[in-house]
Parts: C-alpha cells; structure tokens; sequence
C-alpha cells in the first residue's frame, strides 16, 4: 500500500510531461508531422514536373495528414497555439531538426553503402546557409520582422546561374516585401522584388546574365507586425541551378543597374 502515492505521482508526472493542451498537437507528434512536411515541401521543389499541379502538392500534403491521423485544421490550430506559446514552439522546432538531420544522415550512409556518390557540388543544390525556420516575436524584436542574407560566390558558382529564393511566411495577417538579387564583376546589379502572401510558399526568382560572372546573391524579407504576437518563416531554401536555354528568358521581371563607384 506504501507505493500506491509513489505510482501515482510519477503517473500524474508522465502525464504533465506535454506542455500543449488536448486539442493541440503534441509536441513530439508535430515534430515528426512537421519534419514529414519539410520533406515534401523538398520533394515538391525538386520534382515540379510531378507537381506543378496544386491539386497534385494538396493530395500530397492531404497525405501527411493522414498518416499522422491528423485534419488540417487541427494542424492550424495547433500551429496558432504554438505561435502563442513560443518557448515550446522552439522546443519542437529544435527537435524537427534533429530529426531532418538524422534522416539526412541515414540516407547519406544508405547511399554510401550502395556505393552511391554525394555531392554539393553539383549543378544543382540548396546553397542556403542558415536555419531554414525563423521565429519574429513582436514583444522581444518590435514589429520589424526582416530577414537579410548575402553570400559570397563559391567556387561552383557560374555564369547564368539560375537562384531561387523559396520560404513560407506564417501567421502574417497581411502581405509582406522580398528581393533577391547578385552583383556582377563589372559593377553592375540585378534585382527582382515582389509581395509575399501569408501561409504560401513565396517563389523569388532571379535569372543570371550569362556573359557576366556573380560575386554576391543577397536578399531580404521584410514584414510589418501590427496585431500579430509573432511571425514565422519556414521551409528557407535558396535553390541554385545550372544555365538552362529553354527557360533562360522565363523569370519574373527583372532590373539591371550599374552601380556607381
């Protein structure tokens, strides 16, 4: 009988453990829900021949949902909640992660073993060199949610060169502004900017000359906070690919300058 206290405290322990309430997602199930996500979303963005439908991409994501025995809107009320409480919701993302890495490095072993070759070399790849989610939190930040990047060209980089900016931004209530763009070795720029609409994958552009070399690709996002406690990037990813003729004069407008020394 003396147990009885202890059994019950430690069921009563295991049962706080989860810090979302029960019409919430929990945080090791929307770890994996949201990992799960992160890998169609690159599934999507490597086969757009497949996917160029979006009644193709919700059949996929409709699919994540039910392997995870979840509904759409509970994952979107899960994710306000988390947006609320942003201490857990780093937590989870810590652990989505974690988890992507794990996966990467076990396919990376698989394919070594079958005596595949891996590289980031190749004419194709995701150059990106940050976290791929960021969280903008208005009471620690104030309403300015900016993201900037620049990058150096590496030694695989090449003329005509084609950049792809791609992250989705969460929980906004309204547009918000982005840019990408490269400098050239002769001194001269080249920039795309567009709006960025809430809870879509926002898709930025940019087409390199081909007569002239890239020594920088740079960017940034920036949204306005106003009612919203917080805002989410997710999915970053800054796609390079190789000089293509078929689609060299298929990109969103474009401005070149010259930039004055």
């Amino acid at each position: 009988m003396k147990w009885q206290p202890f059994i019950f405290l430690m069921i009563v322990s295991l049962a706080s453990c989860s810090k979302t309430p029960d019409y919430v997602i929990s945080e090791n199930d929307m770890a994996m829900l949201l990992a799960d996500i992160h890998e169609a979303d690159a599934v999507v963005t490597f086969d757009k021949q497949h996917y160029k439908e979006d009644s193709t991409k919700e059949v996929l994501r409709e699919s994540i949902f039910a392997k995870h025995g979840v509904s759409e809107e509970q994952f979107d009320t899960s994710l306000i909640w988390y947006g609320h409480n942003l201490d857990v919701y780093t937590e989870v993302y810590d652990n989505v992660v974690k988890i992507l890495k794990d996966r990467q490095k076990r396919i990376i072993a698989e394919a070594k073993e079958a005596g595949e070759k891996m590289t980031l070399s190749g004419d194709s790849v995701d150059i990106w060199a940050s976290t791929p989610h960021i969280i903008f939190d208005r009471k620690r930040l104030g309403k300015d949610a900016q993201i900037a990047f620049s990058l150096p060209a590496d030694n695989n980089s090449k003329a005509g060169d084609r950049y792809e900016w791609r992250f989705i931004l969460y929980n906004a209530t309204k547009e918000g502004n982005a840019l990408i763009a490269v400098d050239y070795d002769d001194g001269s720029s080249e920039y795309h900017s567009q709006n960025i609409k809430p809870d879509e994958t926002a898709k930025l552009t940019l087409q390199s000359d081909s007569t002239l070399n890239v020594t920088r690709v740079y960017g940034y996002l920036i949204y306005k906070m106003e009612e919203e406690d917080a805002v989410f990037t997710d999915s970053i990813m800054l796609y390079r690919s190789r000089l293509n003729s078929d689609r060299y004069n298929f990109h969103n407008f474009q401005r070149k300058v010259k930039n004055v020394r």
